[in-house]
């Protein structure tokens, strides 16, 4: 069986599983931290239950959608524990020190990567000044390619305000900023999916309206070439008309702009829910648009009962491309092979996974490798 070779849905704080997690905190040489009121010690983290469900889904398990925070949540905080640690001990900033502590997450997420046989991968993240300066350590380098995107959400479930026009048009500028570094090849609009709220659809809301934020976007990615526009769309029931209303969105800025579509490149983070329309189809067709399939995670957030309600053969039927991905494979208890398989059973014919592995290898060509 061929497995593919990419990995172009995945996030930074959640690519390590828990083992990884708890070696990588050990090769900072940190053996205890803080984690919420108490300290730990890593192998602490990977025994005590309590501590083990706050980072990662264990084997089996399936959590609620709106727990999906949590876990970076959680991680994010160890990570600047690990950063005020480093500090103290090597008694150096802690600009100094998280530096050094993302960059070397990168690497360890990458080396976990290649151990699965990827040579390509696109990481989102939320900050501009640590992409451009992440090293990739020299006996890797040469065996993986990696690139980011640079992301934000559109909503923030836990807060009153979801980010407003203000907040893209400061992404953008930093966008810019590391699309010019060469590390950096799009944006990612991300988050906990809710359904589109009317200010989200009515266009002449300038603060809340979600097709003035593409527009936003689009005015910077189409300033650099070879870019990608992944939005996270139709994740669960609740949206599952998301993705039609934002790909007629971007069919309004093309109109606006007078532009063709791509580039840039557009994805769609998950799409496992939407109305089997032709119209969603001849939409999809006419962007270009690469849809993301993320299996596990989706089983373990309850968005989907089981992987026979992931919509591999509805896209490939349509001839729409699917890639496979983890979603951050750390949190979900998976890797991209065992994603493979599950897209080999579920497909409805062995020319069918065929195709996928196919779409990723001329997608791994095309981003150079």
């Amino acid at each position: 069986m061929e497995y593919t070779k990419t990995e172009l849905h995945t996030h930074l704080v959640g690519m390590l599983s828990a083992e990884e997690f708890a070696e990588f905190i050990i090769g900072c040489g940190i053996y205890n931290f803080q984690f919420g009121d108490v300290r730990i010690s890593p192998s602490v983290l990977l025994k005590n239950d309590d501590y083990y469900s706050g980072i990662q889904v264990k084997k089996d398990e399936k959590v609620p959608y709106t727990k999906m925070g949590t876990y970076y949540h959680n991680r994010t905080e160890i990570l600047k524990s690990i950063v005020n640690e480093y500090a103290r001990i090597n008694n150096i900033s802690k600009n100094a020190a998280a530096k050094y502590i993302y960059n070397k997450l990168m690497n360890d997420s990458l080396r976990s990567l290649i151990k699965q046989g990827v040579e390509y991968v696109e990481i989102s993240y939320s900050f501009h000044d640590r992409i451009s300066n992440f090293q990739i350590d020299e006996d890797i380098k040469d065996k993986i390619k990696c690139k980011f995107l640079l992301s934000t959400q559109r909503t923030t479930p836990a807060t009153s305000e979801d980010p407003n026009a203000n907040t893209f048009e400061k992404a953008a500028k930093n966008l810019a900023k590391v699309l010019k570094t060469g590390k950096c090849v799009g944006f990612d609009i991300m988050g906990e999916e809710t359904k589109l709220r009317d200010e989200e659809l009515d266009y002449a809301d300038k603060c809340n309206s979600f097709m003035v934020k593409l527009e936003i976007l689009f005015d910077t990615l189409l300033k650099f070439d070879n870019t990608t526009l992944r939005i996270h769309s139709g994740e669960t029931s609740n949206s599952f008309d998301n993705t039609i209303k934002i790909l007629k969105m971007i069919g309004e800025v093309a109109e606006k702009r007078k532009i063709i579509i791509p580039p840039p490149e557009i994805r769609i983070g998950h799409g496992l829910y939407f109305d089997p329309s032709q119209e969603y189809i001849d939409l999809l067709k006419k962007f270009g648009c690469i849809i993301e399939i993320n299996a596990s995670s989706n089983i373990k957030l309850s968005n989907v009962e089981s992987s026979k309600s992931i919509p591999y053969n509805f896209y490939l039927d349509n001839d729409i491309p699917i890639v496979i991905s983890t979603d951050a494979h750390g949190l979900w208890y998976t890797t991209i092979k065992k994603e493979d398989m599950i897209a080999e059973r579920m497909v409805s014919s062995p020319q069918k996974y065929d195709t996928i592995v196919e779409i990723d290898r001329d997608l791994l060509s095309k981003k150079g490798r």
